[in-house]
Parts: structure tokens; sequence; C-alpha cells
């Protein structure tokens, strides 16, 4: 407890009351300053309360709303407890208040219980601090400092996957970017021999050929092992890339385009686990997040939605760098690769790896399916000449890096993001 400005000149007056009473022998001047030393007495009456805290659930869809419900058990005393639950930023508060005030009794002990409900717009892990509580004497002579009352809550929120669904009989003239009638092999490895490769980073060690490559050393054809390349079974592997970088972040605090972006990798996963294949995903530029290896099921989605938690605005790795290291994924299941992004020019490590993912489809020759990328535009509303005559260079811009990924051989598909819905975009890249 620690005296205020007014309650440090109560205890001035007191003292020097007392001090001259004494003194001068003066007892109404000294029962004067012993009187206010028995008002400042009062303020150890006000005592800081117990508080316990709640949430009705840590884990959450972007969007969703949470509960909080605090307890406070208000000792007996005098004053009045100021009980504060910080919020990060981002939060929006929906219904009720996250600062109370709870008035003492100093006959009796009080309970309170406080709920408010917040809404969670963005994906990631968000942190709860610890409830503040700061005590203040009835006549504003002492107050506490503000006292920290439990521990810090960590609340998980994750992508928001968005309905997407393709009717099964729709028909384009353009080839779908799958191969024909989805009979292209990949996921079991049988034991029908394909073809001799060179090793690449992730190849098991019981793959490799030793005669093959001792021939070819030998000869000086190759200077690294040969693996024995298998036919696949079963339905086709889907590869998701999810670009996190930092000009992804256009928007306001509550939504920027790698929120959009996590929740179209989540709805393209759904969407193609439904049908049936094995779907993959992997995340450049986005900081430390290990790849998801293709699978199947609900538990995959769950995995793809812990790691799209995560995804932050990063330079690295690169997307070059990440192609690189799931080399052998892309060597050896041939899958389709899906790149969620922002277009824009100027970006060296992008437009390298749209000329990677695009040899990809063109590998020795056969006739594989073209890579797809997925653009974001979220670009403002024009509602000014000066946004209209903005929003028209980056127009340009996108529309030249788009023609930079077609010449690289792959597909593009542009999602405008809040005003179509992602079903719309999914029928115009004729996905099915």
């Amino acid at each position: 407890m620690a005296l205020t400005r007014t309650g440090r000149t109560l205890l001035a007056g007191a003292i020097l009351f007392a001090a001259s009473g004494l003194l001068f022998g003066n007892w109404p001047v000294f029962g004067a300053g012993a009187f206010l030393f028995l008002v400042l007495s009062f303020s150890s009456l006000a005592r800081p309360p117990d508080v316990e805290r709640r949430v009705d659930t840590d884990r959450v869809l972007r969007g969703a709303r949470v509960v909080v419900d605090v307890s406070v058990r208000a000792p007996r005393g005098l004053g009045v407890v100021e009980v504060h639950q910080a919020l990060p930023d981002e939060f929006a508060l929906l219904q009720g208040n996250n600062l109370h005030l709870v008035t003492l009794s100093p006959f009796r002990a009080r309970e309170h219980s406080l709920r408010f409900s917040v809404l969670v717009p963005k994906r990631g892990e968000w942190t709860l601090p610890p409830v503040e509580v700061r005590v203040q004497h009835p006549l504003g002579l002492a107050e506490t400092p503000p006292l920290s009352r439990g521990e810090p809550l960590t609340i998980v929120a994750e992508p928001r996957p968005i309905p997407a669904r393709i009717p099964r009989d729709l028909r384009t003239r353009a080839r779908r970017p799958f191969p024909e009638g989805d009979l292209a092999r990949m996921g079991i490895a049988t034991n029908e021999f394909r073809e001799l490769r060179e090793y690449v980073p992730g190849d098991p060690p019981r793959r490799i050929n030793w005669k093959a490559t001792a021939r070819a050393m030998s000869s000086g054809a190759s200077d690294v092992p040969l693996v024995n390349e298998t036919e696949w079974e079963g339905k086709k592997n889907v590869y998701i890339l999810v670009d996190g970088h930092p000009r992804l972040s256009v928007g306001t605090n509550l939504e920027d385009a790698r929120e959009h972006a996590a929740d179209a990798a989540l709805s393209l996963m759904e969407l193609y686990l439904r049908r049936g294949y094995q779907v993959g995903m992997a995340f450049a530029r986005s900081g430390d997040v290990e790849p998801l290896r293709p699978g199947t099921g609900e538990a995959q989605v769950k995995r793809a939605r812990q790691m799209l938690a995560r995804l932050r605005a990063d330079t690295s790795p690169g997307i070059v760098d990440v192609l690189r290291r799931d080399a052998a994924i892309l060597h050896r299941q041939r899958p389709l690769v899906i790149l969620v992004t922002r277009l824009a020019a100027g970006d060296d490590d992008l437009d390298a790896a749209l000329r990677r993912i695009g040899a990809h489809g063109r590998q020795q020759g056969r006739n594989l399916v073209p890579g797809l990328v997925l653009d974001l535009e979220t670009e403002p509303e024009t509602t000014t000449p000066e946004r209209a005559l903005a929003g028209a260079a980056l127009a340009r811009e996108r529309l030249r890096e788009q023609s930079v990924a077609r010449a690289a051989g792959l597909r593009v598909v542009s999602w405008r993001v809040g005003r179509e819905p992602l079903t719309a975009v999914l029928v115009r890249g004729r996905l099915r």
C-alpha cells in the first residue's frame, strides 16, 4: 500500500500537529495529529482480493468467440478494487467489460462473478496476461501498485476453412490440373520398376542401385548415386506450398492477406482429401515451420491447422529452399504443386520458384500436371481517384507477374478476397 499525494500531505500534517503538541504541551493540537494518524490507518483496511480466471476454450478457429469468466473474492475492508484483464490489440471486445470495479465491505467478504466475451480475428498463439488488481482507499489517501493475479493463459487460433465444393459433373473445355480420370500412379510404392534417376536428399538408402551406380561412376556418366524409381499406386498426391512473405501483411491488424492464405490452404486440403487424394503442405518465408508430409484423414487436417496457426511473416526459408528440401517428394510422387501467395514484381525468389515448379511439371518430357498458383488480390476499394490510380498500377504489376508464371508453364487463378467466394475461384481455375 502506497500513499497518494493527498495521503502524503495528510501524513505530513499529522506529524507536524503531533510534534507541535508534544513540544509545546498543547494536547488539543496533539489530538488533532493523532486523529489524522487514525484516518491514515484506515488505508490498511483496503486489501487486494483473490482472483480466478477461466475461459470456455483455449483452442478456437479464427473469427470465433471466447468467453472469459473472472471470479473475484473480495475480503472485508474499506476501499475500491479495480480488476482489469488486458487483451491483445487484435482482440475485439464483443460483450461485457474487461475492466470492473468492486467495492469492499467492512462487515463481510464478497464474491463477484464477471464475464465478458472477445473475438479472436487472427490466427496464432495469443497470450492473456495475468489479471491486474489495483486497490484504492475510499478517501483517495492510499493505493496499491498493480498486482498480478494468476498465470498467463495461451489461446491458439487456427485457420477457418472456407466452404468450397465443386460439382463432380463439372465440365470445361480446358484440361483440369490432374491426369485424365485421376489415374496417375502414386501413393504406395510397388515393385514395378519405372526408371533410374539420380539420388536427391530424402531418398531412403535402400533404393540406391549400387551396381548401376558403380557402372555410371566408372564411365563418368554420373558422380552421384543412382536410385530405383518404382511405380506408385492409388490417387495422386497434392503438395500445397503456402507463402508467408511480409507483403501478405497488407490489411488491418484484425485481418490481412496471410489470414486468407491460411484459410484457402486449409480449404484446398479438405477439398482434395474428400476426393481421396493424399495431401501434404509446406511453408515458405514463414519462419521455421516443419513440412507436413502427404497423408489422408482427419488427423492430417488437424496437423495442418496446428501448423498454419504458426504461419507468420518472414523472409526465410525461401520458396526455392523449400522446394530443394522437399525434392525427394517432388521426384518420387510427382504431386500437383499448388502455390498460395500474392504475386508481385521484383521478387527474385518467387520468380525462381515459379520456374522450378514449371520445370517439375515438364520433367523428362512426360505429360505431367502443370503447377497451380492461387494469387490473392487484396487491393483496397477504389473510393478515391488516388486509390484508383494506385490500384491500376498494382493491377498492371500483377498481370506482368502472372505472365511470368504462365510462361513458366503454370496455371494462375486470382482470388479477389472479400469480393467473391472461393468456390467461384475453384470453378474458374478448373479444379475438380
